[in-house]
């Protein structure tokens, strides 16, 4: 299936603006998180297996809140 150019810049704006968010809620994490800035964001450039060791190590502190929250 091949795009038109039309389609294809939509497509390029959809996921420039997805980045945009993932970028906010990167932010917000590390910030509710009181970790340095680039902690989580740097997570794209790691190998696959220490992204998802990263990435756990992010939700799993966040997870534990809200459920305290919810006790």
């Amino acid at each position: 299936m091949r795009l038109s150019q039309h389609e294809s810049k939509q497509v390029d704006a959809w996921w420039d603006n997805y980045l945009d968010r993932v970028r906010e809620s990167v932010t917000a994490a590390e910030q509710y998180l009181e970790i340095p800035t680039g902690k989580i964001s740097s997570i794209a450039q790691e190998p696959d297996f220490i992204a998802v060791v990263r990435a756990y190590a992010v939700i799993e502190p966040m997870l534990n809140d809200l459920i305290s929250a919810r006790s």
